[in-house]
């Protein structure tokens, strides 16, 4: 217990908690942009991916913001909460992204195009804009009618 008690109330922890802080906005900020790199691609295991890689790097920034300020603070259990939530995260995200690497190099096997979406071309959902009923279908041709 005392060596707990030393490290919660050493004197000289704001600068190791400032590197910290200063590793956390930029695991946050790594994590924003590998995640919205996503929009970039049209297929599951490759935008997945970007998602989950991501989230994993945001979660550690927010993990790693949490335990510097209760280190500062002297905030013992959340100092151990902030430990055991980074732990089993990226125990859990670590397996997410190992099956959806699997899934997208079993997909590169096969031989399918990583699905990049070029610049002009896109869905609804990276655009913004909701296409009309009519402009969702295959074909030009007006549907026939039903007798």
């Amino acid at each position: 217990m005392a060596a707990w008690e030393a490290f919660l109330t050493w004197p000289l922890r704001p600068y190791p908690v400032s590197v910290l802080g200063v590793a956390a906005v930029a695991l946050v900020a790594h994590g924003v942009r590998t995640a919205g790199d996503s929009r970039r691609f049209r297929g599951d295991p490759e935008r997945a991916l970007l998602v989950a890689r991501g989230a994993r790097s945001m979660i550690l920034g927010l993990c790693t913001a949490v335990f510097a300020a209760a280190w500062l603070f002297g905030i013992g259990w959340l100092v151990l909460l902030a430990l055991v939530v980074v732990g089993e995260e990226m125990l859990e995200t670590s397996v997410m992204v190992g099956a959806l690497e699997d899934g997208a190099r079993r997909r590169r096997a096969r031989g399918a195009p990583p699905g990049i979406l070029r610049r002009g071309e896109g869905s609804s959902r990276i655009d913004g804009k909701c296409p009309s009923p009519r402009s969702t279908s295959s074909s030009s041709a007006p549907a026939p009618a039903a007798t």
